[in-house]
């Protein structure tokens, strides 16, 4: 062993001396035990960040992925719902079918996702209705569109694929659906406290009355539309109509009615303390009484106009549209009315007891059920109307009714036309047929639909009338829809008219394809 000696310094006794110390050397093999702790350490630390490192990639990795299948989700839906609004805004022509103009790819901030839309459209049958035929009008009751969104992978993961489906109902438009609130070939006449009011929600559509003949409000009266009557318009005793005026007679306004919009008349127009909002246009002279100028014409020398070159409204602009039975029917049957009931000979007239006829009394008793197949009436009676009296108060509907009546009808005494269902809507029709397999229908006497005494349509029911005859309706009650007759029409003692256009197939004057639909959403629901 050998020893070593160092100097160091001993204090003693207050005094220091200088001596040599002693030190053990290393035992044999403790070399390198340092190193080999820090090289642990190292590899602990190493293992440690590798953890770290590899959590954090996972963590980031599934943030990814849940990121991706939520981009997948909402732009799958995105898609659904642009489909959607292409149904319900474009005409039929740009339909998206098969594949909808969606874009293929896109990015969404870090994503690039791929998306594919598949359409199927259906008709009422449920049978699957080719591109071609619904690009060219063919109707169809449903549809099924379905999106599914692939988002890139992030690197070895799997695709984020996510699929998301809906139904939807279809109600068209059709190029046929009857234009105007009301219709007459003769004359239109309002006699006491009745409202045309437009109930449509479509886009363009408005409450208009058209008549062949002249226009009178007598007495209080408020029409949403305009009116275009070929000879003249009277409107008195406060009668407003927010639209416009356009007439080929004379226009009087007496006893403070008001015009919301302009007045174009091919001949003159006397204004007696009327409100105008906008023009009056004469092809003759604009006269205002003393007392009225200052609403309609006053400080406003351009709004009161002379010798215009009005036209006067061209009645070949407005046909009647024909009705003719039994050629209709097809149209009819093409579009769900797949039921039909048929009443003549020993069914005409009223059974003993009742003070309606064999028809009225089948419908009452028949059409509360909700089936799939919507029901056609022909009731071949003549000088028999379809008669709704005393004693019937309520009729019910579960499904849309069409009623064919050679006679007409004639509805009264508190009868009132109801659906099923407080959300249901059904389409009524009151039709009485232009010509009758082949031969005019006549008009025996000459009003075809009879409405008296508080008969109501009540929401959701809507109603076409229709009748080549005249059409009346008296005291009090609500008409949901449309009314058509190529005789005179009078509405008489707060029976209003809510304006709310249904769908008509079948007319001899028009296409019977459909221009564009209205959407509802049964579901919408991811798959997969």
């Amino acid at each position: 062993m050998m020893l070593v000696f160092r100097n160091v310094r001993v204090r003693r006794t207050g005094r220091e001396r200088t001596g040599l110390r002693r030190v053990r050397p290393a035992r044999p093999g403790d070399e390198g035990v340092a190193l080999i702790s820090a090289m642990a350490v190292v590899v602990l630390v190493g293992i440690l960040v590798v953890a770290i490192v590899s959590t954090a990639v996972y963590e980031a990795t599934a943030s990814g992925r849940d990121r991706q299948r939520a981009t997948a989700v909402t732009t799958a839906e995105g898609a659904i719902d642009a489909v959607l609004a292409t149904l319900q805004t474009s005409n039929v022509a740009s339909y998206p079918c098969p594949d909808p103009a969606v874009p293929s790819s896109r990015s969404f901030l870090a994503d690039d996702v791929d998306i594919s839309v598949e359409v199927t459209y259906y008709n009422a049958a449920g049978t699957e209705v080719t591109c071609a035929a619904v690009r060219a009008g063919t109707a169809i009751a449903s549809a099924h569109v379905s999106a599914t969104s692939a988002a890139e992978p992030i690197g070895n993961a799997q695709v984020a694929r996510r699929t998301m489906e809906t139904l939807v109902t279809l109600e068209p438009h059709v190029t046929n659906m009857l234009e105007n609130a009301i219709h007459s070939d003769t004359s239109v006449r309002f006699t006491n406290h009745n409202d045309v009011i437009n109930g449509s929600d479509t886009p363009g559509q408005a409450a208009n009355i058209y008549s062949k003949g002249d226009f009178d409000c007598v007495n209080q009266g408020t029409y949403d539309g305009s009116i275009v009557a070929v000879g003249n318009v009277n409107l008195a005793n406060p009668c407003t109509v927010k639209g416009s005026i356009w007439n080929g007679g004379t226009v009087n306004l007496n006893n403070s009615p008001t015009v919301q919009g302009s007045i174009r008349s091919a001949g003159n127009i006397n204004l007696d303390k009327a409100t105008l909002g906008g023009t009056a246009y004469a092809r003759g002279v604009v006269t205002v009484a003393s007392g009225g100028a200052g609403k309609a014409c006053l400080g406003s020398p351009d709004k009161c106009l002379s010798g215009q070159a009005i036209e006067a409204p061209k009645p070949v602009d407005n046909p009647f549209p024909k009705i003719e039975w039994p050629n209709a029917q097809s149209d009819w049957t093409a579009h769900g009315y797949t039921q039909v009931v048929t009443f003549s000979g020993s069914t005409c007239g009223k059974p003993n007891g009742s003070s309606s006829d064999y028809a009225a009394n089948w419908i009452r008793d028949n059409m509360a059920a909700d089936t799939a197949s919507s029901t056609i009436v022909v009731v071949d009676c003549p000088g028999n109307p379809v008669r709704f009296e005393g004693g019937m108060n309520t009729v019910t509907f579960g499904r849309d009714l069409l009623v064919i009546s050679r006679a007409g009808f004639v509805v009264s005494n508190s009868v009132k036309f109801v659906s099923a269902g407080p959300d249901a809507d059904r389409n009524v029709y009151f039709i009485q047929p232009a010509t009758w397999s082949g031969s005019a229908v006549t008009c025996n006497p000459t009003v075809g639909i009879d409405l008296n005494n508080q008969v109501s349509f009540e929401s959701p029911v809507r109603v076409l009338l229709y009748s080549p005859c005249s059409i009346v309706k008296a005291n009090q009650g609500r008409t949901a829809g449309q009314i058509y007759a190529q005789g005179s029409f009078t509405w008489d003692n707060k029976a209003n008219v809510i304006y709310d256009p249904l769908p008509v197939w079948g007319l001899s004057s028009g296409s019977t394809t459909a221009e564009s639909y209205d959407v509802e959403i049964v579901y919408k629901r991811e798959t997969h």
